[in-house]
């Protein structure tokens, strides 16, 4: 069975302070334990499974991404 996470609750959850931080720095660095770190976050905050969160945090990041005043502005990454 695919479960994903409803949209508007993934929104509520990574507007909230501690999420939004470390969504911004996950963004920023690339890494992928950053990734898999808040990925494990959330879905443990959520109580579902890593696989049901992770395409949405996959987007989120790349919006965040470019949003960010790097890309904005036109530089390197």
């Amino acid at each position: 069975m695919n479960v994903q996470i409803h949209p508007s609750y993934f929104r509520k959850i990574v507007s909230s302070e501690p999420f939004s931080l470390m969504l911004d720095v996950a963004a920023t660095s690339g890494s992928i334990t950053h990734k898999a770190y808040i990925c494990l976050a959330i879905a443990h905050f959520a109580k579902l499974l890593p696989a049901a969160v992770s395409p949405a945090l996959e987007a989120e990041i790349n919006r965040r991404f470019v949003m960010s005043p790097v890309c904005v502005a036109g530089g390197d990454k």
